[in-house]
């Protein structure tokens, strides 16, 4: 299945210039094994092994990193068959990302500081951490990690996707269902290609692919990422196009092609294209709704840039995209609607305290309440 990255880079947020994207944040690499340590003589050592819990006992505080382990399934208990996009939420300000592999496995670091009072099981509790998957054409899965014992890192179990979304459009193009076998062989060497950063061989692979299916548009698709990658924008767009051509059903290229065109400051474009992934799947695309809502902004359509603001931070259930409650405080100050946009800062502030834009938004704050 081709799943979408939810990890849209859109922190292409732009208030009245244009639009600016933040790379997309590399999935953390599993840790690597500690050196094996010899154990202690009892013969040349008098003093025994240091108590793991000793620290916290002497009322030091320790911090430590937990790693989080799942795996993603499907209803049959088979894995996807592309990287699934999962986050992790531990309130506001504190949400990382990554990707399951093509097994599904997927691992999370998280930072974990516990005082003299409490252990790290009641430090997690207390964080209220939990790891969302929200797919596009899937119904969103959140399984909260309160009360598990996670002091050395642990394997949670299984997070099943389940019951795809009512939606027109689908992230999982249907047509590769149909390709021949040399061409889906081709399609799966390039994603392990991919997945050791070999770009130049998945290419090769990928037009092999298509050269034997034409219409193969999640070979079209990877390929217009793969040009992405390395430079060459105007082939991607293209990739994207015949992908989106061959498959009019699938969202992937059509969001692709918006976040391009709005990059390119291409307002008008970039409506277009995230109109026609919103028309297709109105749930689990609050990036898009982001877009949408930049795009119209900018050409000083503001009833739909505070319709996709309001419905896309309604979607949001990660809290990836704080900046919707920005874009919604600015289209409530240029409509004069001081109180609302007041409220709408607040509520980005609360999900992004720690943000570039916080000291100006403070400020801004400060003035609306003087007036």
């Amino acid at each position: 299945m081709g799943f979408l990255r939810l990890a849209i880079a859109v922190v292409l947020f732009c208030v009245q210039i244009g639009a600016q994207q933040k790379p997309p944040t590399p999935p953390p690499q599993p840790p690597q094994p500690p050196p094996t340590q010899p154990k202690p003589d009892p013969a040349k050592t008098s003093k025994p092994p240091e108590d793991p819990t000793a620290e916290r006992e002497r009322g030091l505080n320790s911090d430590r990193d937990v790693m989080i382990t799942e795996r993603l399934v499907m209803p049959d208990g088979l894995p996807p068959e592309e990287m699934v996009p999962v986050a992790l939420s531990c309130g506001p300000g504190r949400t990382s990302s990554t990707m399951s592999d093509l097994q599904g496995e997927f691992r999370l670091r998280l930072n974990v500081q516990s005082g003299p009072s409490e252990d790290i099981a009641t430090r997690m509790t207390n964080m209220q951490c939990a790891v969302i998957v929200s797919v596009p054409g899937f119904l969103t899965v959140r399984k909260d990690l309160a009360g598990l014992d996670l002091k050395s890192g642990a394997d949670v179990g299984y997070l099943v996707l389940r019951s795809p979304l009512k939606s027109e459009g689908t992230t999982v193009s249907m047509n590769g269902l149909k390709a021949p076998e040399p061409a889906r062989q081709h399609l799966l060497k390039a994603r392990e290609d991919l997945a050791k950063e070999k770009l130049d061989s998945a290419k090769g692979r990928l037009e092999k692919a298509i050269k034997i299916y034409p219409e193969y548009a999640t070979a079209l698709y990877e390929l217009g990422r793969i040009q992405a990658r390395q430079g060459n924008a105007a082939q991607a767009a293209e990739s994207y196009r015949r992908a989106a051509e061959a498959d009019p059903k699938y969202i992937n290229p059509l969001v692709e092609l918006a976040l391009m065109a709005a990059t390119a400051r291409e307002w008008r474009e970039a409506e277009q294209h995230s109109e026609a992934v919103l028309r297709m799947a109105p749930e689990g695309f609050p990036g898009i709704y982001l877009v949408h809502a930049i795009a119209c902004f900018n050409q000083n359509k503001m009833d739909a840039a505070e319709k996709s603001a309001r419905e896309g931070s309604s979607q949001d259930k990660a809290n990836q995209f704080p900046k919707l409650f920005h874009l919604l405080g600015n289209v409530l100050l240029q409509r004069g609607d001081k109180q609302g946009a007041a409220e709408a800062f607040r509520q980005y502030l609360e999900r992004a305290p720690q943000s570039p834009e916080a000291a100006k938004i403070r400020q801004q704050l400060e003035a609306l309440s003087n007036q």
